[in-house]
């Protein structure tokens, strides 16, 4: 099985989510404004611990590149990288 978290901060929206096999498992959004950098770390910890996963399970990650908010698109590239540094994941931006 294929596992990919999906980060999307590039626009006034806030989501994340995780896919599995092509299909979308578990999902967090949030149109709170000025957010992204305290949510987007926290709905990825929330979608694998709601699945019973860790990082170590999935395959890739996944991050917009825009176009959007400059701020918005730090944040999320900010974090995938993160996530793939730390774990030796790949990195897919779309």
């Amino acid at each position: 099985m294929e596992r990919i978290i999906l980060i999307e901060t590039s626009t006034a929206l806030c989501s994340t989510a995780l896919a599995e096999d092509g299909t979308i498992t578990s999902y967090r959004e949030s149109s709170a404004p000025k957010a992204h950098a305290s949510l987007t770390a926290v709905f990825v910890q929330e979608m694998l611990a709601e699945g019973g996963l860790t990082l170590a399970d999935c395959d890739a990650v996944c991050v917009s590149m825009g176009p959007g908010s400059y701020t918005g698109l730090r944040v999320g590239v900010s974090t995938a990288k993160g996530l793939c540094f730390g774990s030796g994941k790949p990195l897919m931006a779309v």
